[in-house]
Formats: structure tokens, sequence, C-alpha cells
């Protein structure tokens, strides 16, 4: 098990997919600069009102906070050892990895990290994951028909494109943890015809290794199966609470924004922004950067521009990414190498003992 964490947490492609969530990061920055009425920085930084900043900060706690206790009313119910600061540390652990990953897909590898170093088992941390994701498309199912019934306008445009992509990977990826969720054994099922087909039998060793594969998802998928039918069958209010602080979760990030927004300027309107963020959230989410890098800056300053003064929309799309974004892949990042560090000194400590004896 400590191999397979190596491998999904190796160096290289930590520092291949930071480099590239930078790249994209500074070239988003870049090109939301040029926009017309973007340059005035000097008289915005005077106008900033920073006790909204300072709210700002709180938020950003709240969420947090509400972000760990999501996975820690699952993971309670799976062990009696988990604490919600494993779960706390768990939740960064996801959106740090997720930041430098294409369409933060590598998340749920560092959310599995911590919480089976905090005596939650492969299956269980994965029914944690697939569940909770659930959750958070069903709220972007839920906002989007928000924002078509309330502000269509939103969804024409330069950005149209985009978001039908994002809209068409939507569909996709809700299918798919709907499938992982109901019938995990559909997917063993066509691993299992691929392991008798031609394409694994032309050699005697990558057949074997297959096999080995097989057998251990099996297992996986079996335990798997247990969580998930503990929470669909004994555990409906812990689903339901779910459900709840998720949409909890959003209003809070939501809500972020706008102070951020009212920060920069008193005139912004509360639901403009609500609107505008529930599309942000998509197009960030199912953007093919790492963590939405680049596309999610551009984004944010073209459709803020239009609700804000003039020169405010590329310092709004700064600050607002570094509450969502940038400061959790700073601290999610040390929450990482901290158990790292641990566990790398825990696998020495029995060779150093052996030496001295």
């Amino acid at each position: 098990m400590e191999e397979r964490f190596k491998n999904i947490l190796n160096w290289k492609n930590v520092l291949r997919g930071s480099i590239l969530f930078f790249m994209f990061t500074i070239i988003g920055l870049l090109t939301s600069s040029l926009w017309k009425g973007s340059k005035d920085a000097v008289s915005i930084l005077r106008s900033i009102d920073f006790r909204f900043l300072a709210v700002m900060f709180l938020l950003i706690f709240v969420d947090w906070v509400l972000m760990g206790y999501r996975v820690f009313i699952f993971a309670s119910r799976m062990s009696d050892r988990v604490s919600f600061w494993d779960c706390f540390r768990a939740n960064l652990a996801n959106t740090c990895i997720g930041a430098i990953t294409p369409s933060q897909t590598g998340g749920w590898a560092g959310q599995l990290y911590i919480l089976y170093r905090s005596n939650i088992t492969l299956a269980g941390g994965a029914t944690i994951t697939v569940i909770t994701f659930l959750f958070t498309l069903l709220f972007f199912l839920f906002s989007a028909l928000f924002v078509i019934v309330f502000d269509p306008q939103l969804l024409k445009g330069k950005m149209v494109l985009l978001m039908e992509y994002c809209f068409v990977m939507f569909g996709i990826v809700l299918a798919i943890f709907i499938l992982l969720l109901l019938k995990p054994h559909f997917a063993l099922a066509i691993l299992s015809r691929l392991s008798s087909s031609r394409l694994f039998k032309f050699n005697h060793h990558i057949h074997r290794l297959f096999q080995r594969v097989m057998i251990k998802l099996e297992h996986l998928i079996n335990d798997y199966k247990d969580y998930t039918e503990l929470f669909i069958k004994r555990g409906k209010k812990t689903l339901l609470l779910g459900v709840f602080i998720t949409f909890v979760i959003y209003f809070n990030k939501f809500t972020t924004a706008y102070v951020i927004a009212r920060a920069l300027d008193d005139r912004t309107g509360f639901w403009n922004v609500i609107f505008i963020q529930i599309l942000l959230t998509f197009i960030s989410y199912f953007s093919p950067t790492p963590g939405g890098s680049g596309i999610s800056e551009i984004s944010s300053t073209f459709f803020m521009k239009s609700i804000m003064l003039q020169g405010t929309a590329t310092l709004f799309t700064l600050i607002w990414r570094f509450s969502t974004t940038y400061l959790e892949l700073f601290v999610g990042g040390i929450i990482i190498v901290a158990q790292l560090r641990k566990d790398i000194f825990r696998n020495t400590e029995p060779t150093e003992n052996k030496l001295d004896g």
C-alpha cells in the first residue's frame, strides 16, 4: 500500500503538475490584465475596504471546517479512531493534489492517503470520495437549473462553447459516479472481460500481473460495496446531512466571492455574483488544465468585468483564486509533506533500531 501511494504522490508528477498550474495561472492573470480598464491598480488598491477582506478569511476558515466535517460524518461511521482533525487534513490534501492535476482528477489520491493513515481503509476512503463528490455534482445540477431559470443570459456570448464543454463533461462524470455508487460490480465485470480477452493473453507475464490486480480489485470493490450499502440502507440521515452540508459549503464559497467583490466595489449586486460563481465553479471543475488554472482566471475576469467597476475584475480574480485555490494548495502541500516525512521516519525506525541492537 505504501508503494502505491508513493507512485501516486511521486515528486516528479507533483513537480510537473505544480509547474503547469503556476504557468497556466500566470498566463491567465496576464491575459486578464490586458483587458481594457484593468491597469489602474494604484487607485483600486487605495479604495479596498479591508474590513470585507477580514470577513473573507473568516469565511475561508468556515469553508475548511465544513469541508472537513463533511468527510468526518462518513469516516466516523467507519472507524472510531478517526478524528475531525484527520478529516480536516484529508480535505486540504484533496484540494492540493486536485489543483495540480487536470480537471482536478487527482484530488482523491491526497484525500485517500491521509484517510488511510488515519485508520480508514482504502475502500472506505474511496466510498467517502465517491459519495461526497456525487453530492457536489448534485449541487452543480441544481445550481445550473437555478441559473437557467433566473439568469439565462449568462449562458450566452463568447464563453458559450467553454460552458457547453463543461456541461457535457459534467453529464459524463455524473453518470460515472452514479454507476460507481449504485453498481460498482458493473465496472468489475467490464475489467474481468478485458482480463480474459486476447488483449492481455498475448504476454504471459502481463496476463498474470493483470489477474493479480483483478483479485485485489475484487476485494476492494466488495469492501466498497459493503460501505455503500451501509450508508444507502442504514445511513440515510448521514446522507441527507451530507447533502445539506454540501449546499451550505457552496453557498459559503459564493458568499466569500461576494465579500471580495464588495471589498473592491460597494455597488456589486449579491445575486449577480452568485450566478457568476455558479458558472465559474462549473468551469474550474471541468476545465482540462490543472486545477482549472488559466481558464478560471480568464473566465472570472471576463464575467466579473460586466458587473464591477473598471479595473477591479482582475484584482477580484486574483483574490478570489487565492481564497479558493492558492491558499489551499499551499496549506494542503504542507499537510502532505508533513505526513510523508512522518511515514518516512516511521519506516526507517525499525532499521535504525536493528543497527543499534
